[in-house]
């Protein structure tokens, strides 16, 4: 995999995430499955471009990918100081770190170190609620996506990198302090937004989101999850589901910060 040097934090993310995965992805029906061989194991000179609106493009031989990436969490959503919903465990996170690097400056000890347990609550409907808002948001600027990568094409007539045909995607990553999960049948499963119906919906009513990229990180290592959106192949999500029976775990994360004067 190759990263552009000028690409942003979204494509090295994205990038970084296949390097140090688990070592395989889980991909829903044989349609993803080829799809996602073609991409990522048959194509022989991969990139990943990093761009602004879309964040990530992806050349292959005879077309492109351009790929959207947002962070969902299961936190409550909040008013930001501008006014734009934003998740309560960010905004908590945020401040965590401010103080902490206040606490450092000027400091005589050679090391210091702090706990916190974040005070943020999470729950299954905030999730979901996330997942959704935040999805209808971005698929909705599919258009100007375009726009801007044509007005790119334009401008670099001999990037061979460019393709005329396009096709869109999405790569959504679960931020969430610890990781989303539910107790079924005494066994944990990592929650995916394929497991809402209302993120389903969303599929079936915008065919143009062809590919649908789920990250999840394990400790050290990253889960992935590929869907691709044929349209016609909805039905292979039919057996992921969230139902009464399942308990959603809630967990008390804690920030633990260190620092070392050298």
């Amino acid at each position: 995999m190759k990263k552009n040097k000028n690409s942003k934090n979204e494509a090295f993310d994205f990038c970084n995430a296949f390097v140090n995965s688990v070592g395989y992805a889980t991909c829903y029906g044989k349609e993803s499955i080829d799809i996602f061989k073609t991409i990522f194991i048959d194509t022989t000179d991969f990139k990943i471009l990093g761009y602004e609106e879309p964040d990530i493009l992806i050349p292959l031989e005879n077309k492109i990918l351009l790929l959207e990436e947002f962070s969902i969490d299961s936190s409550i959503t909040i008013a930001s100081k501008k006014g734009k919903a934003g998740s309560m465990q960010k905004s908590e996170m945020s401040k965590i770190i401010k103080n902490f690097d206040n606490s450092i400056q000027n400091l005589d000890k050679a090391e210091f170190f702090e706990t916190h347990q974040l005070n943020t609550e999470t729950d299954l409907q905030f999730l979901e609620e996330n997942l959704i808002r935040i999805t209808e948001d971005h698929i909705v600027r599919f258009d100007k996506y375009k726009t801007r990568y044509l007005s790119l094409k334009k401008e670099n007539p001999h990037e061979k990198n460019f393709k005329n045909d396009i096709e869109f995607g999405i790569v959504i990553t679960d931020n969430t302090a610890l990781n989303n999960m539910i107790l079924r049948n005494n066994e944990l499963h990592i929650i995916t937004p394929f497991m809402f119906e209302s993120f389903k919906n969303i599929l079936r009513k915008n065919r143009y989101v062809e590919h649908v990229f789920f990250i999840v990180k394990l400790e050290s290592k990253y889960m992935i999850y590929y869907f691709y959106n044929a349209g016609t192949n909805i039905n292979e999500l039919d057996k992921l589901s969230i139902s009464k029976e399942d308990e959603y775990i809630k967990l008390k994360p804690q920030v633990m910060q260190w620092y070392v004067k050298i």
